[in-house]
């Protein structure tokens, strides 16, 4: 006797064509309410992973959009803290102008190692724009987030004022009350720090210590 199942079909779609578990499904689901269809049924399920997959898409939209609005926030903000320094308009990679304090010079000694001393006058036209100085400034090409490495710069500056007045280091306590008065959430505040010890620009020399790698 040949232990075959013997092949169910229904309505347009082949059985014969579909793996054994769909053909099992079919039988035991027909046994169980002689109505069932593979096809209707086969048309919710498409329905609700449709549905499902749109409200992944609908967060994940949200989660853009919030990011871009605190990036945003962001920027005003530091063009807000740049009134007083200088009355032109500036954009957010002014707010990294080197020349401004002088407890930067950690930071800024950085950035003229950086230029080359046999440059023609368009090179170090180019080089001293702001933009340029902004993305030299980043600690590698890894990250393609401007929302961390706006964070991870205000970081960078913070730790580098605490220095230049005098402390052996900055605190975190420190620098969440600074970053947080920019309106930097400390969910940001903590994944520049992990990037930042990462990457090696800063270092951790005591329990919530930290100083920048120079």
């Amino acid at each position: 006797m040949s232990d075959k199942r013997p092949k169910v079909s229904d309505g347009q779609i082949s059985l014969d064509m579909l793996p054994y578990e769909v053909q099992q499904l079919v039988e035991v689901m027909s046994g169980l309410n002689p109505e069932w269809a593979l096809e209707k049924w086969m048309s919710e399920q498409a329905s609700n992973m449709l549905e499902l997959i749109r409200g992944d898409l609908g967060r994940e939209q949200m989660l853009i959009e919030q990011r871009l609005h605190r990036l945003h926030a962001i920027q005003g903000r530091l063009e807000k803290e740049k009134i007083g320094f200088d009355p032109q308009q500036r954009n957010i990679f002014d707010c990294f102008d080197l020349e401004v304090d002088s407890s930067l010079k950690g930071l800024g000694q950085r950035t003229a190692n950086s230029q080359d001393s046999i440059q023609t006058p368009s090179i170090q036209e180019e080089s001293l724009h702001p933009v340029n100085t902004f993305i030299e400034l980043l600690p590698d090409d890894e990250s393609d987030d401007p929302l961390l490495a706006v964070v991870c710069q205000k970081l960078l500056i913070h730790v580098e004022s605490e220095l230049g007045k005098g402390l052996p280091c900055a605190t975190l306590e420190t620098i969440f009350k600074e970053l947080s008065s920019s309106g930097i959430s400390p969910e940001e505040i903590d994944e520049a720090l992990d990037y930042s010890l990462m990457n090696g620009t800063l270092l951790e020399i005591d329990d919530d210590c930290f100083v920048p790698l120079n």
